[in-house]
């Protein structure tokens, strides 16, 4: 009974965001039930954020003993509910849900066992799971350090697939967007923000007057704050790189804070009108960032589409916390990734790609570097077709495509970005092309997966170039393409984060 009156208050702990305190009685009710999956379970998955070496051993332990429980649970013939026939007196509501967390368990030991390069323990817990696939290990187990930038004149990515510049702000415009959207920023505690439970929520900004901008915003028109003047200066650099976004009407800026081993799962930046799936139709409600806008239209006039920004960028605030963004060539609809590059996240990196493609964020692999620094980024996509966000919100509840706060609203944050455009220092910086490095496979089949992949898939960097397929060529020409293959369900495929 303590056990579980422990488990119950680290519940209530966890979705009021006090991690500490639930690890606490997580701890408190392994004290008095050794033998609980759930604790251990939920201990483990707790103890992987802002993790030092000592922790992660913990993470492992916690993990691991939560499989060895549940397979101990299940060859005593003990039945979930609705399965029918159990052989013992165990309550199989109980059992049922005890084998649910050790199933969460067991893919957060499988990650974990990725992370560390220890691909052949990790694939017999994914092919116990059922996966068919998980990412490659030149994915999970990324390199550490970051491989040196690779030489001038030497291959890599496809500018197709995404481009880099280091540099990009000047020090004043660094400084204020890092006063803004730091650690100690209220711009989270006014959000609520936690990065594991907050739902998206983002900001929109009509790019005719961002475009059309006078040097001070005189005539009522151009940026009328200095976020603005971000937002033009990333369009700016995008707009040489990718042209088709001079087509945007709109901007779309959010922003994170993460821990270091805080990830952000493989998806599409999109915008969907009716409910769509990964192969264009029939999707149930609730996938994807933005699916409010469903109920704007009678269910038999649905339309079914899927939008994407014209092209993704992200700002990093902060260097040397957290993992690798990853850009893959895979697009809704098509096949599985033929190739995907990781940007290591460095102070005043500016990442572009085009909207369509599927990325993410990797975890950060191994100890923390330091457990006070978080991940900070702010992201800015631009859309030719954007429905905006959620009918009938008001107020300054936090959801998608919400205008600026004006000068009425609650929120303090915007203060620290209410500088005049002209107020920070003109000086433009001088950007340099920043490196992205290869993953080698993007993903490994299960199967075979134990002694598939060369030495160099598990490098990454310039020896893993070689292992991605084909495409473009650099020269624009095409080379030969394989035939592609149908992309498998979603749920065959382990990310792990």
């Amino acid at each position: 009974m303590r056990c579980l009156c422990h488990i119950q208050l680290a519940r209530l702990m966890e979705a009021e965001m006090r991690r500490a305190g639930a690890m606490r009685h997580y701890a408190e009710a392994l004290r008095h039930f050794p033998g609980s999956i759930e604790a251990h379970a939920c201990l483990g998955g707790l103890s992987r954020y802002n993790a030092d070496a000592a922790d992660l051993k913990r993470v492992e332990f916690h993990l691991a003993t939560a499989a060895a429980l549940a397979e101990r649970l299940y060859n005593s013939g003990a039945a979930p509910e609705g399965a029918g026939g159990g052989a013992t007196d165990e309550d199989p509501a109980l059992v049922g849900h005890e084998l649910e967390h050790a199933n969460i368990a067991k893919q957060n030991l499988a990650f974990h066992l990725c992370q560390e390069g220890r691909d052949e323990e990790a694939c017999h817990v994914l092919d116990e799971l059922g996966f068919d696939f998980r990412l490659g290990r030149g994915v999970l187990h990324y390199p550490l350090p970051a491989p040196p930038t690779p030489a001038r004149g030497a291959p890599g990515a496809p500018p197709r697939l995404l481009r880099g510049l280091d540099g990009f702000l000047e020090p004043s415009l660094l400084q204020m967007m890092q006063r803004s959207f730091g650690q100690s920023s209220p711009f989270w505690g006014e959000h609520h923000y936690s990065f594991d439970s907050t739902g998206y929520f983002s900001y929109m900004h009509d790019m005719r007057g961002i475009r059309e901008a006078t040097p001070a915003g005189a005539d009522g028109s151009g940026p009328r704050h200095a976020l603005e003047a971000i937002i033009r200066r990333v369009y700016e650099a995008v707009a040489e790189r990718f042209p088709e976004v001079k087509g945007a009407t709109h901007a779309e800026w959010w922003a994170h804070c993460r821990p270091h081993q805080s990830g952000h799962q493989l998806h599409f930046d999109s915008d969907y009108i009716g409910h769509i799936d990964h192969k264009g139709e029939h999707a149930p409600p609730g996938e994807g960032e933005d699916t409010g806008e469903a109920s704007l239209f009678p269910a038999p006039q649905r339309p079914k589409k899927v939008l994407h920004p014209l092209v993704g960028t992200v700002l990093y605030l902060s260097g040397g916390i957290g993992g690798p963004t990853m850009v893959t060539d895979q697009t809704l609809g098509g096949g599985l990734a033929k190739e995907g590059w990781l940007v290591y996240p460095e102070e005043n990196r500016l990442l572009m790609y085009p909207g369509h493609y599927l990325h993410g964020v990797v975890p950060g692999r191994g100890p923390t570097p330091d457990p006070d620094r978080r991940r900070v980024t702010f992201m800015v996509s631009f859309w030719k077709e954007k429905l905006g966000g959620k009918a009938g919100v008001k107020g300054d509840a936090p959801c998608s495509c919400r205008p600026f706060p004006g000068r009425a609203s609650r929120f303090t944050w915007p203060e620290l970005l209410r500088t005049p455009p002209g107020g920070p220092a003109r000086a433009r910086s001088s950007p340099r092309e920043a490196p992205a490095f290869s993953v080698g496979k993007v993903w490994e089949s299960i199967e075979g997966s134990e002694d598939s992949s060369s030495e160099e898939d598990s490098k990454g960097g310039e020896g893993a170039a070689a292992a991605a397929s084909p495409g473009p060529g650099l020269d624009g020409e095409e080379e030969e393409e394989e035939e592609e293959e149908e992309c498998p369900p979603y749920e065959a495929c382990f990310q792990g984060f």
